[in-house]
């Protein structure tokens, strides 16, 4: 996917928002947010329940998946899926949706004895090795060649290639990290995120104006209030709720960051410049 500079007119540059998508793709297929698979091609209309997910060191997706003898997909060993995976933004009192990611691709049930053996040790995902060999659960591995994100961003089509391998970049927040970075984001006042987001809006920031939805009544317990969508290396998502509208906003960080700490520093350099006076 290419991004067309010209939607980012007030300066997030065209391979910013392409990071920021591959960030999103990356950190959904590493173990963040709920995935569901669906045999599309021989029971459409069931899901396969998804315990957990994550990604092998070459960056081969893999599940922990409940299914029952006579379950979907329970008689087959390899048969193609869809795969759905939702991320919901890190926010307790209101549900917004961050991220869906759909891929069509092929499942390949591991035998017990494989996932559970030397071959496999240390290299499932924590929480997918957890489940191996438990009644019930199959692991499983998903080969897709390309993916849709679907976000505030856009519907974006990514191939395996642009994705990358997850365990390889080791994108930031990974799935322990996510309510620490939600926290960081979170200690900054609604007034200073005002001030960064007027500064994006009036062209004094770099950043981009991803949604405005019209609110045609408002609601008390959002009004005036500014919630984290997303946080990554490249920068953060926040929505701002006036009496009129809600407005998405991607803010930049300047350069990317890698941990909680560097997350904390950019944000206070993100308040700095918004604060900074316009020449």
């Amino acid at each position: 996917m290419k991004f067309d500079d010209t939607l980012s007119p007030e300066g997030v540059d065209a391979q910013t928002m392409h990071r920021r998508a591959v960030s999103v793709a990356n950190r959904l297929l590493g173990g963040s947010g709920r995935a569901e698979l669906f045999a599309f091609r021989a029971q459409p209309q069931h899901s396969i329940p998804v315990l957990a997910h994550g990604t092998l060191p070459d960056g081969t997706f893999v599940v922990a998946a409940s299914i029952s003898n006579d379950g979907v997909g329970a008689g087959e060993q390899s048969f193609d899926v869809r795969l759905d995976v939702e991320k919901d933004a890190p926010e307790a009192t209101l549900r917004i949706r961050a991220a869906t990611m759909h891929a069509l691709g092929r499942l390949t049930w591991v035998d017990e004895e494989f996932s559970s053996g030397p071959t496999m040790a240390g290299q499932l995902p924590e929480l997918v090795a957890g489940l191996a060999g438990m009644p019930g659960v199959r692991i499983g591995t998903v080969e897709f060649p390309k993916v849709l994100l679907h976000d505030c961003a856009g519907i974006i089509p990514l191939t395996s290639t642009e994705i990358g391998t997850a365990g390889k970049t080791e994108p930031f927040p990974q799935f322990g990290e996510e309510l620490s970075a939600a926290e960081a984001v979170a200690s900054m006042a609604v007034a200073e995120w005002v001030e960064v987001i007027e500064a994006v809006l009036t062209g004094r920031l770099p950043g981009e104006e991803l949604t405005r939805v019209h609110l045609p009544t408002g609601c008390a317990h959002t009004l005036g209030t500014v919630r984290c969508v997303d946080v990554d290396a490249t920068g953060v998502t926040v929505m701002h709720f006036t009496a009129m509208d809600a407005t998405t906003v991607f803010v930049p960080f300047a350069a990317p960051v890698a941990d909680v700490d560097g997350l904390r520093a950019g944000l206070e350099a993100l308040l700095a410049s918004s604060l900074a006076p316009a020449f």
